[in-house]
């Protein structure tokens, strides 16, 4: 629009289209919520997997995580849950 100062385009992998923009690409990531109330500090780390995070939120617990350029699976993928449960217990 005319009249707008800024434009955020939230469409995700869609804005390759939209946007008529074949450079876009996807960064895949995947994370495991949990329910650990007893954890109450952020901790990020590097691991010989990769990089690492716990975040607690206020229902839940965020462990994460994965970064893939170029994935465009948009589905959970097991290996994944399994490399970020072992990251986060170590």
């Amino acid at each position: 629009s005319e009249d707008a100062d800024l434009v955020i385009n939230c469409s995700g992998l869609g804005a390759r289209q939209l946007a008529n923009d074949p450079t876009v690409r996807p960064a895949r990531g995947q994370v495991i919520r949990i329910v650990a109330p007893w954890i109450k500090s952020v901790f990020n780390f590097d691991t010989e997997e990769g990089n690492g995070y716990i975040i607690p939120q206020c229902h839940s617990v965020v462990l994460g995580g994965t970064f893939q350029l170029d994935d465009w699976n948009t589905n959970p993928d097991e290996n994944d849950t399994k490399k970020i449960l072992r990251m986060c217990s170590k």
